[in-house]
């Protein structure tokens, strides 16, 4: 259940990025319309929720809280990591 709460956090923070116009126009090459931003944070922030609801359910509301948080660590670590390290800013080189 913590792989998939884990992996919920991990979309959720994602989604959270790319609701960022920065990080939106490194990964797409475009300008993000408001309501694909509001739609990303919106999504973003239920999935975090989303991820709330395993670690509750497994260990109680009070531990599960504590996991969720501890969870969110690793999950950033990803985001961070996947949106430093792809391909796509390799259109920043010149050619």
């Amino acid at each position: 259940m913590s792989l998939f709460a884990w992996v919920l956090s991990v979309a959720g923070m994602a989604c959270l990025a790319l609701s960022m116009p920065r990080h939106y126009s490194e990964v797409f090459s475009s300008t993000i319309k408001p309501s694909i931003m509001m739609s990303l944070r919106a999504l973003g922030w239920a999935l975090l929720a989303g991820a709330l609801a395993p670690c509750v359910a497994v260990w109680g509301l009070s531990i599960g809280i504590v996991v969720w948080v501890s969870l969110q660590v690793p999950a950033v670590l990803v985001a961070v990591l996947l949106l430093a390290t792809q391909p796509w800013q390799r259109r920043h080189k010149k050619s």
